[in-house]
């Protein structure tokens, strides 16, 4: 899925532990910590 990496995909996820999905986000999004 292709969500804006500003937590979006944060808030469709469950925030239980970074799945695959939300790491590479993190990545794309560059790296939002």
């Amino acid at each position: 899925m292709h969500v804006r990496a500003d937590g979006v995909s944060r808030s469709i996820t469950p925030s239980k532990h970074p799945s695959d999905a939300e790491v590479a986000d993190s990545i794309i999004g560059g790296h939002k910590t």
